[in-house]
């Protein structure tokens, strides 16, 4: 099977675990400062994203020896 997907050589559970550290922090911070859900869902898009990019700046250059 061809598998597409972005950043592919990252295995699949680490990606989900990083998105999920990501989404559980908004959550909690949510609770904490009472956002709006717009401002909600923007913190904890922008967490996820850097969780992702943290695990991919940790892989990638594992991977590559």
């Amino acid at each position: 099977m061809n598998d597409n997907r972005a950043f592919g050589l990252i295995p699949r559970r680490v990606m989900n675990g990083a998105v999920i550290v990501g989404g559980l922090l908004g959550i909690v911070l949510q609770a904490q400062f009472r956002w709006s859900i717009l401002t909600t869902f923007l913190v904890t898009l922008g967490l996820c994203m850097l969780c992702v990019g943290i695990v991919a700046l940790i892989y990638y250059p594992r991977r590559q020896r």
